[in-house]
């Protein structure tokens, strides 16, 4: 079935050239968003599309081509001239003839604007009528990035990065393994292990969820192996779990000079205590603001929270998680002054859900339960809720896992139904479709109302947006119920 998903996704998709992207565009403005799930490589497109340019290779008909990363925006108000000087040239200053140059060239159309992560700006910025962001959505020639739920701009011509093709996924394996020192075959192998095991080959299209997969199978391959002859299953959850497995292991080995030997998930996370609780607090503190920059000021709330000083824990900058913008190593200093971001968005949702989760696990999980229906339908928190569920299974504790479920089921309800129905389809791909998951039938039940119902309407909206939804999921795709009205959708 999982495979089935994948051929329909792509035999119903149009690829389109790098190069012509703007061949659809018909205004004289040319304006195009991109959007895609996590991971997907949006941040990677911008900088490829860059570097072609540079190079010579892609729309010479453009003076310039400025690259902005939305989520180091700040500050209510920039001119075009001071975002391009921030972005690249932030100990210089520029002289006034080429601030006027530079505004000349954009006045007359021949500056390329890549405007990365909508998604990733400020409450306090994307909701500024008067921003920078809405004057170049005005005025100047870009693209902007975005994930596809958080975008509120109109675009008449958008494109959706879907992920690696299957020819996609072989293609990077064999980069990825040829290092002189590593086997030829590792590429075979692990391209075998990924076709045999049918979910793990689903969740391997996501170009970032690969990359994770071949660091795993490099550092615990037998690990990875035996788990998943055990389970048939390596949920997303589970791969960052892992992944922050691996790097507690390393840093374990290179900056406690820890001897690693068989250690289970509960002694990494015991002997990392007081690291994954300060990423854990960092994480969700910033995702309570809407932040994927992590401000000075959220370092001394953390401090509050946790009881300890950030400063004697310097190694807690070095394990891999949290970047400074200036990106060098801090080695013994700890600068907290300078901002920070996780080195992915989804590490720091991943961190933020295992805070939520430590909530529902503790004697009062009131704030997290709390958390969780004021924000439910938040698409923003989409992610960190399917990691919640995630990690709830994994840690299969039934009391956190009733506390859950009952809050996403409960009141305050969605008043059409369609949010709740994409919620529980995500939030359900990561329960390896364990039958004894609380009121699991009852969203079964939903589920397949939702699918007759669209099959009956003439509208085509709601008939997209639940075919959308059933296949992204997995999980779902091997419901014997599911799988019968699946059927009947594709046949309209």
């Amino acid at each position: 079935m999982s495979s089935y998903i994948y051929e329909e996704i792509y035999r119903n998709s149009t690829a389109i050239d790098i190069k012509d992207i703007f061949d659809k565009c018909k205004d004289q403005r040319k304006q195009v968003l991109i959007t895609g799930r996590a991971g997907i490589g949006k941040s990677i497109f911008c900088r490829y599309a860059a570097y072609q340019w540079a190079e010579g290779q892609l729309w010479p008909h453009y003076e310039l081509v400025v690259l902005i990363t939305l989520n180091s925006l700040t500050h209510l108000k920039y001119s075009l001239v001071d975002l391009m000087e921030k972005q690249y040239f932030p100990c210089e200053n520029l002289s006034d003839s080429y601030k006027q140059y530079f505004k000349s060239l954009c006045d007359e159309g021949k500056v390329l604007w890549l405007l990365d992560g909508y998604d990733e700006l400020p409450l306090n910025i994307l909701h500024q009528p008067d921003s920078l962001l809405n004057t170049i959505y005005q005025t100047q020639h870009h693209i902007l990035t975005s994930r596809p739920y958080a975008i509120s701009l109109s675009y008449k011509t958008q494109v959706e990065i879907i992920g690696f093709t299957d020819a996609n996924i072989a293609m990077y394996l064999n980069q990825s393994f040829e290092q002189p020192n590593e086997n030829e075959s590792e590429s075979q192998n692990l391209l075998t292990y990924l076709k045999l095991n049918t979910k793990i080959w689903g969740i391997a299209h996501i170009p970032l969820h690969l990359e994770l997969i071949c660091c795993l199978w490099r550092d615990n391959k037998i690990s990875m192996v035996e788990d998943a002859l055990e389970t048939q299953s390596l949920e997303v959850t589970m791969l960052y779990d892992k992944m922050v497995q691996s790097l507690c292991q390393q840093y374990l080995t290179e900056q406690k000079h820890t001897t690693i030997c068989n250690l289970t998930r509960t002694s990494f996370r015991e002997k990392c205590k007081k690291e994954l609780e300060f990423f854990e607090n960092v994480a969700f503190h910033a995702m309570k603001d809407f932040s994927a920059i992590i401000d000075p000021k959220v370092f001394d709330e953390v401090e509050k929270t946790i009881g300890w000083f950030i400063s004697d824990y310097p190694q807690l900058f070095n394990i891999g998680i949290l970047k400074s913008f200036n990106d060098k190593r801090i080695g013994s200093h700890v600068d907290v002054k300078k901002p920070h971001y996780f080195v992915y968005l989804s590490f720091q949702e991943f961190f933020a859900a295992s805070y939520v989760v430590t909530g529902l696990r503790s004697g009062r999980p009131e704030n997290s339960i709390n958390f969780i229906k004021a924000n439910k339908y938040d698409q923003r928190f989409r992610l960190l809720l399917s990691f919640v569920s995630g990690l709830l299974t994994i840690y299969n504790e039934e009391q956190p896992i009733q506390y859950f479920w009952d809050a996403i089921l409960n009141a305050p309800l969605d008043l059409v139904g369609l949010r709740h129905f994409d919620l529980i389809i995500s939030c359900l791909e990561e329960t390896r479709g364990s039958p004894s998951i609380h009121r699991r039938k009852e969203m079964i039940d939903y589920i397949v109302m939702w699918i007759k119902i669209s099959v009956n309407m003439k509208e085509n909206t709601i008939l997209d947006y639940i075919k959308q939804a059933l296949q992204r999921s997995y999980i779902l795709a091997n419901e014997i119920s599911i799988q019968k009205n699946t059927y009947s959708v594709d046949a309209t």
